[in-house]
C-alpha cells in the first residue's frame, strides 16, 4: 500500500477459514519532507537610489529529510549591486543568470536558514513603478507544493523633501522686482510655488515678483513632490516715502482786511528716507503782508507769490510745520472767495494714501455783529399784540431770531407778538451773520385784569318773617386796572324791604330789583368792594322754597380767566326749633348802665326761624309778644333787674334770664357780682 501523506497509521489484518477467524493490526509511520519558502521586503515605498533588503526564510517542515533542495530567486533589474548573506543550512550559487539559483544541503526535519539580499534601487527607476520579487524552494520529494513560492513588492517613490530653505534679497524699493531663492537638502522631483504674501502667486526654485505697495509681506514657498510636501516662510520688506501735507486756516470766514494764518503740516508716513523734499506754495493774490515762518533746515528759496521750500531729508515719522500770516488785501467784497493750495514731492519713489497736496479756502465775511440790544413797548395789555425791536451797533447782513418766552418764535428785527395770558416774560434774540453771534433779552410785561366774585348768605336756613342777608365780595386780582365795571345781581323773589350798603367801591345803581345793577368805578389791582343786600322773608312764603340769589361782574378790561366772575348763594325757609336762646344789655357809657340811659337789649338764637320775641325788663315794664330781637328800655331807679326775653316760634317756646345793675353814676354799687353786659 502507498499512503498519499505522511503520518502515522494503524493497519490490521484478519484471517478466516470456514471453521474460525482472527485479527492482527500493527502501527505504520509515513514519512515525507516538506519544504517551504517565505520572503519579506524592506522598504515598501523606495526611492531611486535607496537600500533595499529581501530577506528569504526556507525550511523542512516534513517528518524526513529533504534532498535534492534548490532556491531560485530572480532579483529585479531594478536592483543594482546586490549582494547576499546566508544562515543556517549551507548554500551554493550556481551562477545561472539571471541571480540567483542556489543548491542547499540535504535539510533534515525543522532543520532551514535564512537568505538576505541587500541591493541598491537603480537612481533611473521609475517613479510609481511597482516592482515584484518572487522566490522560489524545491526538493527531491515534497508531498505539499502550497508553500513552495513567495512574492514581495514595492512601491518607487520620490525621495522625501527635507531641509527646505528659502531666502530673497529685499529690502527693496517699490517698483523693483524682489529674487526668491528656495532650496532643499534632499528630495527628488521637488516643485516649487510660492505666495508672496500680497494675494499673488509665483513657482520655480527661483521666482521674482513686484510689490504694488510698500510694507512688510511673509512669502511663503511650498516644496512639493509625490512623498511630501512642506512649507517655509521669509520676511519681506518693500521700501517707499509717503510725504504729505495738511494745509489749513486759522479763520475760513474772516471779515474784510482782517488778518489770517495759514499752517501747514507736513510728515513722512512712509517706512524708507524721502530724499529732497520740496515744498511748494503759490499765495492768493487777495492777500497781502505775508509772512513765513520755517524752522530747522527748511530754505525759503523762492517766494512771491510761489513760495518754494526745500525742506531736504525726511526719516520715517519725520516732519514739520510751515506758518505763514498775512492780512487780506483792503477792497475785497463780503462774499469774495479764493483758495491757497499748496504742493510737496520728493525725489523717492512713494505710496501711500495721504495727499501731496493740501488746499484752503477762505471766503471774505460779515463784519461781526457787535452791540445788540433789545426793547419792547411794554407793559401791554392782554389781547394787545407787543411790539420788540432789535438793533446791532455794527455787523452786516444780520439776521434776528427770537424766543418770545412763551414758548413762540419769530424772526426779524422787530416782530409783533400777541402773548396768551398775562405775566412777565423774558423774549430773547440772537442776530447771526457768517462770523459772528450775539444774544441779548427783554423783559416783556403783558397785563390784564382778573375779577373774582365771591357771594354769601346768612343764615343759610330762615323761616318767613326772618331777616336774611346776601353779600357780594368782589376783588381785582390782576395786573392791570380793571374799568368799564358792571355788577348785576338777580335778586329772589319773596324777600321784603330790601336794603343795601356798598363798600369799597364807588357804584351807581342803574338797574333796580329784582335785578339790580350797578356801574363800577374802576378798581386798581388789589382792590376789593362789598355790596350787602339785606331783606325779610315774606311771611307768606312756604317753606320748602329755595332762595337763589345770581350774580355775574365784568369789566371791559381783558381777563384770562373769566370761570370766576360769576356766583351765587342760596337760603332755604324752613321751621326749626328753637335753640342756644341768650340775651345781652349795650348802649351805656359807664361800667354799668346809669339811671335814664336808654338801653338797648338783644337776643339771639343759635338756631331757629320765624322767631318773635318779647322782654320782661325786671322793673314791672314788659314788651308785647311778638316785639323784635333788640329792644330799647330806660330803667328810673338803681338796682339790679332781672331781664327775661321770650322766644316764640310755632313749634315752641324759650326763656332766658340774665341780671342788669343800674346805678346813678355807672359804677358798679359793688364789686362780687359782674353782670351779663356787652357794650
Amino acid at each position: 500500500h502507498s499512503y498519499a501523506a505522511p503520518g502515522s497509521y494503524t493497519a490490521g489484518v484478519t484471517a478466516t477459514n470456514n471453521d474460525s477467524g482472527s485479527s492482527k493490526s500493527n502501527g505504520v509511520v509515513v514519512v515525507s519532507p516538506d519544504v517551504g519558502i517565505a520572503k519579506t521586503v524592506q522598504p515598501t515605498q523606495i526611492w531611486p537610489g535607496a537600500v533595499v533588503t529581501y530577506t528569504i526564510t526556507y525550511s523542512n517542515a516534513g517528518t524526513a529529510p529533504a534532498t535534492g533542495v534548490v532556491i531560485t530567486d530572480i532579483v529585479p533589474a531594478e536592483i543594482i549591486s546586490p549582494s547576499v548573506l546566508a544562515a543556517g543550512a549551507q548554500i551554493t550559487d550556481t551562477g545561472a543568470l539571471p541571480p540567483y539559483v542556489w543548491q542547499v544541503a540535504d535539510l533534515a526535519p525543522s532543520a532551514g536558514g535564512t537568505i538576505v539580499i541587500t541591493g541598491m534601487l537603480d537612481a533611473n527607476a521609475v517613479v510609481g513603478s511597482v516592482v515584484t520579487n518572487t522566490a522560489e524552494i524545491a526538493a527531491a520529494s515534497d508531498w505539499d507544493p502550497a508553500d513552495r513560492t513567495s512574492s514581495v513588492v514595492f512601491t518607487i517613490v520620490d525621495q522625501p523633501i527635507v531641509g527646505l530653505a528659502a531666502i530673497n534679497d529685499s529690502p527693496t524699493m517699490l517698483g523693483s522686482s524682489t529674487q526668491f531663492t528656495a532650496a532643499v537638502v534632499a528630495g527628488t522631483n521637488v516643485s516649487f510655488t510660492w505666495a508672496y504674501g500680497d494675494g499673488d502667486t509665483g513657482a520655480g526654485a527661483t521666482s521674482a515678483h513686484t510689490y504694488a505697495a510698500p510694507g512688510s509681506y511673509t512669502a511663503i514657498v511650498t516644496a512639493t513632490n509625490s512623498t511630501n510636501s512642506i512649507a517655509i516662510t521669509t520676511p519681506v520688506t518693500i521700501l517707499a516715502a509717503d510725504v504729505g501735507i495738511a494745509k489749513r486756516v486759522s479763520n475760513p470766514l474772516p471779515p474784510p482786511e482782517a488778518a489770517i494764518t495759514y499752517t501747514l503740516v507736513y510728515s513722512n508716513a512712509g517706512n524708507t528716507t524721502a530724499a529732497n523734499v520740496r515744498i511748494t506754495d503759490t499765495l492768493p493774490v487777495e492777500v497781502t503782508d505775508v509772512v513765513v515762518y520755517v524752522s530747522g533746515s527748511t530754505v525759503i528759496i523762492d517766494n512771491n507769490p510761489e513760495y518754494i521750500l526745500d525742506v531736504g531729508s525726511l526719516a520715517p515719522g519725520a516732519g514739520g510745520t510751515i506758518v505763514i500770516t498775512a492780512k487780506l488785501r483792503p477792497g475785497l467784497a463780503v462774499g469774495d472767495i479764493f483758495t491757497n493750495t499748496a504742493t510737496i514731492g520728493t525725489a523717492t519713489v512713494e505710496a501711500g494714501p495721504r495727499p501731496n497736496t493740501s488746499s484752503a479756502v477762505v471766503a471774505v465775511g460779515d463784519a461781526p455783529i457787535t452791540g445788540l440790544t433789545a426793547t419792547n413797548d411794554g407793559p401791554t395789555l392782554l389781547s394787545t399784540s407787543t411790539q420788540l425791536t432789535a438793533t446791532v451797533a455794527t455787523g452786516t447782513n444780520p439776521t434776528y431770531e427770537w424766543d418770545f418766552g412763551d414758548g413762540h418764535i419769530g424772526a426779524g428785527p422787530s416782530p409783533v407778538h400777541l402773548y396768551s395770558r398775562p405775566g412777565t416774560f423774558t423774549a430773547v434774540v440772537t442776530a447771526t451773520n457768517n462770523t459772528s453771534f450775539q444774544v441779548a433779552t427783554t423783559v416783556v410785561e403783558v397785563k390784564s385784569a382778573e375779577l373774582v366774585l365771591t357771594k354769601d348768605v346768612r343764615p343759610a336756613i330762615i323761616g318767613p318773617g326772618d331777616p336774611v342777608t346776601f353779600t357780594l365780595t368782589f376783588t381785582n386780582a390782576g395786573s392791570a386796572v380793571a374799568s368799564g365795571l358792571r355788577l348785576t345781581d338777580t335778586f329772589p323773589a319773596g324777600i321784603d324791604n330790601v336794603t343795601i350798603s356798598v363798600n369799597g367801591v364807588a357804584v351807581n345803581l342803574t338797574g333796580f330789583g329784582p335785578t339790580y345793577i350797578w356801574d363800577l368805578a374802576d378798581m386798581a389791582p388789589g382792590a376789593v368792594g362789598i355790596i350787602s343786600l339785606r331783606g325779610t322773608v315774606n311771611s307768606q312764603t312756604p317753606t320748602g322754597t329755595i332762595l337763589l340769589n345770581s350774580a355775574s361782574i365784568n369789566t371791559t378790561t381783558p381777563e384770562s380767566d373769566k370761570s370766576d366772575n360769576t356766583a351765587s348763594a342760596s337760603a332755604q325757609v324752613a321751621l326749626t326749633p328753637i335753640e342756644d336762646l341768650s340775651g345781652a344789655v349795650t348802649g351805656y357809657a359807664g361800667i354799668v348802665p346809669r339811671t335814664g340811659e336808654i338801653l338797648t337789649f338783644i337776643a339771639s338764637v343759635q338756631s331757629g326761624t320765624a322767631v318773635s320775641y318779647s322782654w320782661d325788663f325786671g322793673d314791672g315794664s314788659v314788651t308785647a309778644a311778638g316785639s323784635g330781637q333788640s329792644a330799647l328800655h330806660a330803667y328810673a331807679r338803681p338796682g339790679i333787674y332781672q331781664v327775661t326775653v321770650t322766644a316764640t316760634n310755632v313749634l315752641g317756646s324759650t326763656a332766658y334770664t340774665f341780671p342788669v345793675m343800674v346805678t346813678e353814676d355807672g359804677n358798679p354799687a359793688y364789686y362780687g357780682f359782674l353782670p351779663a353786659i356787652r357794650k
